[in-house]
């Protein structure tokens, strides 16, 4: 998004390389949590599966960047948008941090449940406090204004 207003030039080059060491580390740090997100059984299709995807997402995107023809920001902001909706989407993941890992399909399905609902009720509860502490001030600021 930040290339998107550069004006041509070395700043441009350099934040556009920087985003795409980032997107190169992010891509292994994937490579290495799908590895323990799969269960041994279905392991190599899984990675597979998702080499599969990895590499179609590599041979379409060259041709993404045709769309700047049609409006010069449309790639920088598709990718920019698709990148941030995965990051989102990596928040639904579960923690494997000390966690044993799953061996079996059933394990598998167990593994990761509920973790979107904690996420969403963790979120909640952060607004929730946010809004109570909001409120609080505003009528602190109303009796002092009594006062």
């Amino acid at each position: 998004i930040i290339v998107t207003v550069l004006p041509p030039g070395s700043a441009r080059v350099a934040i556009a390389m920087i985003s795409k060491l980032c997107i190169t580390g992010g891509f292994q740090g994937i490579m290495i949590y799908s590895i323990e997100l799969f269960p041994t059984v279905v392991r190599n299709t899984g990675m597979g599966s998702s080499s599969m995807a990895a590499r179609f997402g590599a041979t379409i995107s060259p041709f993404l960047w045709l769309l700047a023809d049609v409006w010069r920001p449309a790639p920088y902001l598709l990718f920019s948008i698709m990148t941030i909706l995965a990051g989102l989407l990596c928040m639904l993941l579960p923690e494997t941090k000390g966690q044993q890992l799953p061996q079996t399909l059933e394990d598998g399905e167990e593994f990761g449940k509920g973790v979107a609902r904690k996420m969403i009720d963790s979120a909640l509860t952060t607004l929730l406090l946010k809004r109570r502490n909001t409120d609080e001030e505003s009528e602190v600021e109303d009796t002092k204004a009594d006062i």
